[in-house]
């Protein structure tokens, strides 16, 4: 569920906001914007349904990048 959650646009849009570095350097993110990060946690029963969908959905769209 979680991977899902930073995969999402809206967590790799504030991580990329958040973030100071080069890339050739390491990257790096300051304690309170990690202090401050918000992650949705709803029951587990609901966390284990929306996994269930978006693996169907990943692997759907896998195979139509096959196709």
């Amino acid at each position: 569920y979680v991977f899902f959650i930073f995969a999402s646009a809206f967590y790799e849009t504030y991580i990329q906001c958040c973030v100071s570095g080069t890339v050739s350097s390491l990257l790096n993110i300051r304690d309170e914007y990690i202090n401050n990060l918000k992650i949705p946690l709803p029951p587990l029963k609901e966390q284990e349904k929306i996994v269930k969908i978006l693996d169907e959905l990943f692997t759907l769209k896998k195979a139509l990048r096959v196709e």
